[in-house]
Parts: C-alpha cells; structure tokens; sequence
C-alpha cells in the first residue's frame, strides 16, 4: 500500500493548504509547460480522466479545452481548489483500486506514481488501462531514477516531515508500463533542471497508446 509516512504528509497538506501551488512540494509549478505538451495529445471533444488530480493544477487549465474532465482525488482539501464548471466532475476517492464502468479517450497521472510501491501501482496502472478505450491515451508524469531505483523513507530536509517515495529506476517504469499491453510506449523529458534538481534521478512523461 502506500507508505505510512506518505499518506500522513499528504493528509497533513491538504488539512493546511493555503494555495493550489503547495502541492508542488517547493519546485516550481509546470503546469503551463504541461499543458502546452498535453495538447499535442488531447482534442477538443476527449473525454479525460485524471487520476490523483491534487488541487487542480493542470485540469483547471485544461478543462477549457477538451470536452470533459473526471477527477479523482483522495484529499478534500486539495480539491476544492479545483474549478467548478459543468464539464468537471469531482471525484473524492481513493486510487487504489479506483475503476469506472466507464472507457475515457485519455486517462492522465501526474505526479502521484512515486508515492506508491511499485506491486501498488503496477495494480493502479492496470486499473488505468481498463478504462482507456481502443486507440486511447494513458499519459503519466513521473519522477524516476536514473541508474538505479531511489528510495526516499525518512526525515525530509527540505519539507521538514517525515516522507516517502520511490523514484523507480526510468526503463523498469517504462517496461511496468509496456507489459500492461499498451501497443505503443513513448518517454519524453521535457522539464528544466530547476525541477530536476537531483543528479540521480529526473521527471519523465510516458505516453502510452492502447491498440
């Protein structure tokens, strides 16, 4: 399951959280480069799903241009800073397990994989590729280790907590992806290095196409 230490933080954040950006966990917020990126993938009329919406970040920019947005997010206090509009519907649930009697064009997951073991989300990642339709999009931003898997379980310096996550090293995580029997896997590194701040490991988004 996701670890203690994780689940704790988050909880703590999201009963405290004052702006929409703390979820960024001090790095700055790329929603808009994201964005820009996301919508070389999505069309106007897809129907999306985005799984561990946080507050919002990335939907609330993309609910204008496509045609409609599930969210699913664990923690109230992250989601009502999420928009209110007609084509969102706001979905307070655990991931774990999460699945719709639904099929979406495209199913996102930004920064939500390293926060679990990967037995857990190679299960949530399943669960993901059940409710993408034929030719759909699975598209998730993760944070990865480079050479070798990296994990964080302790006292965190810099958020002043204590804290968990897994930054699997990136070709097992895109080989996880590729063994879920999506026809196509693509990875791209898109982000500045003032996100990457670690030698060690870097943010990546995988696309993955379902035949």
């Amino acid at each position: 399951m996701e670890k203690a230490k994780s689940t704790k933080y988050w909880e703590s954040l999201s009963r405290k959280i004052q702006s929409p950006t703390e979820t960024k966990n001090k790095r700055p917020d790329t929603s808009d480069l994201e964005i820009s990126f996301l919508m070389n993938f999505l069309k106007a009329d897809d129907d999306v799903l985005d799984i561990g919406s946080g507050s919002g970040l990335i939907i609330n920019k993309l609910i204008d241009k496509v045609g409609n947005i599930t969210a699913v997010e664990k923690y109230e206090g992250f989601t009502r800073f999420i928009v209110e509009n007609e084509k969102m519907l706001v979905i307070n649930a655990e991931i774990i397990g999460f699945r719709m009697r639904k099929l979406f064009d495209a199913v996102l997951c930004f920064g939500v994989a390293q926060c679990f073991e990967r037995d857990v989300m190679a299960d949530i990642y399943k669960d993901m590729y059940s409710m993408i339709k034929p030719g759909g999009l699975l598209i998730v931003r993760t944070h990865c280790g480079l050479e070798v898997d990296k994990i964080v379980d302790g006292f965190s310096e810099e958020l002043q907590t204590e804290y968990y996550a897994e930054y699997r090293q990136v070709d097992k995580e895109e080989a996880m992806l590729r063994n879920l029997g999506f026809a196509d896997v693509e990875r791209y590194d898109i982000f500045p290095d003032t996100l990457n701040v670690w030698p060690d490991t870097r943010h990546f988004i995988f696309v993955c196409k379902k035949a």
